[in-house]
Parts: structure tokens; sequence; C-alpha cells
């Protein structure tokens, strides 16, 4: 069995991350009340994931060949997260 994988994404990766977001966010809004203020309306879309690629700042961890967490690192810390 190998080690856990944290790797930059890949384009391929792009729906997946996508995918992930939307769960998370709806989970999120599910909660009452919404424990991260997630809201697939304004955080975390297809569009934030594919802006995160094409500046080489989104990566996935992979364990056992499948993409089980994203993270954007970019050193940005928006307002609302201070």
């Amino acid at each position: 069995m190998s080690a856990p994988l944290f790797r930059k994404a890949e384009q391929q990766d792009i729906p997946l991350v996508t995918e992930m977001y939307r769960a998370v966010c709806e989970h999120a809004e599910s909660q009452t009340p919404n424990p991260s203020g997630w809201r697939a309306d304004l955080y975390h879309t297809g569009p934030v994931a594919e802006e995160a690629f094409s500046k080489d700042t989104l990566y996935v961890l992979e364990d056992g060949g499948q993409v089980v967490a994203t993270v954007i690192l970019n050193g940005e810390q928006p307002d609302a997260y201070q």
C-alpha cells in the first residue's frame, strides 16, 4: 500500500475538485447553524478551482490512487477568514 501523495492538481482533477467543493458546501448549508459559513453560491465553485489551477496554487491529496482532499495554497487570506 502506498503512502498518501500531496501533489499539484492536474487539469483532469478539476471536475472532481469542483464536485468536492459542491458536496462540502451542500453539507455545510444543511447544518444549523452552518459551521463554516460556506455557501455554494459564494464559495469554492468550479471557476475558483480553475483560477487556482491556472495560478499553480491548487493541490490535491491522493490516497490509494484517489483524490480525497483539495486545498488552494496561495498565501492569501480573505477578510472573512481573519
